[in-house]
């Protein structure tokens, strides 16, 4: 984690319980609520513990892009950085996909590393920081 920032674990077969339990050895866990909507049920069932950020329904049906759920995640697909914006910072963010699309369909996670981003800075553009 110190030299490249992200950890990939592949095939690990966890469930809810287990990701959760993870993650709580990494300590305390940050998760934000606010993408349910207020009387729609938690797909996962986990609210508090486990964030849904899955483009399909409680069926397993996946979402229409007018959906309210997909208008939601919209921006995410372009960029995403957890808890930035949060007065108490994450120290890490777990990522478990349950099923992926099919090759060439999309679904690609790409992962940046900020510390190396600002250590690549120009000296006067730090100084500005």
């Amino acid at each position: 984690m110190a030299t490249y920032g992200v950890l990939v674990f592949r095939a690990t077969k966890l469930d809810d319980a287990r990701h959760f339990a993870f993650a709580r050895q990494l300590g305390e866990s940050i998760v934000d609520n606010t993408v349910g909507k207020p009387g729609v049920p938690d797909r996962l069932g986990s609210r508090g513990k486990l964030m849904d950020v899955g483009n399909v329904d409680s069926k397993g049906r996946v979402l229409s892009p007018s959906y309210w759920r997909a208008q939601l995640f919209r921006g995410t697909r372009l960029f995403l950085v957890d808890g930035s914006f949060t007065q108490r910072r994450a120290g890490y963010s777990l990522l478990r996909e349950h099923k992926l699309p099919p090759k060439g369909t999309g679904g690609a996670t790409a992962f940046a590393d900020t510390r190396t981003a600002y250590a690549d800075l120009a000296e006067e553009t730090k100084a500005e920081i």
